[in-house]
């Protein structure tokens, strides 16, 4: 696990968002979703989903509104995983999760159904700033012109979801 963390903590401290001076808008979007993508492979390497352990096949990371990030989601299909495999799913319907691991939440219109998923054992994503406050498990954050991100331990508790003790120490912990 050390082995796996040494490259997180790389791509950590390397990438920034908005690191080229003449990046447009639209280019430090799909950067930005970039790197949340390769940040979530490799959160996925730190944490344990209840009576499935690190090598669930395969992790369903499903998609809850429309795909924001131009195809960077979409890019972890089929990647290798904890001796399995990532499957991704677009535009999922919330009330069609049942197979899914991992929800990532592109807009908050789907945000009054956190409660009723939290003990269902799904990781919770979002990138909205009240995110965690509202019952998710992880979001994004930019702070200082980096990418960061936050977890709510109790969300991840409820959902009986397991977080490597190394991947908390990246990570802002939300309080509430």
């Amino acid at each position: 696990m050390t082995r796996l963390l040494i490259p997180f903590l790389l791509l950590l401290v390397s990438l920034t968002i908005g690191s080229q001076g003449t990046a447009n808008a639209a280019e430090t979007i799909d950067r930005e979703y970039e790197l949340k993508a390769a940040y979530l492979y490799n959160i996925f390497k730190f944490i344990t989903w209840p009576d499935k352990g690190t090598s669930a096949p395969p992790l369903q990371l499903c998609i809850i509104g429309p795909d924001l990030s131009n195809g960077a989601l979409l890019s972890l299909d089929n990647k290798p995983i904890n001796h399995s495999i990532i499957k991704v799913r677009q535009n999922v319907n919330i009330a069609d999760v049942e197979s899914c691991t991992a929800l990532y939440f592109t807009d908050n219109k789907s945000y009054d159904q956190l409660e009723q998923l939290a003990n269902q054992g799904k990781l919770l994503i979002g990138e909205d700033d009240n995110f965690t406050a509202q019952g998710g498990t992880l979001t994004f954050f930019i702070e200082n012109n980096r990418l960061r991100f936050e977890f709510n331990l109790i969300a991840a508790q409820q959902a009986g979801i397991k977080i490597s003790s190394k991947l908390l120490r990246l990570a802002r912990i939300y309080n509430n």
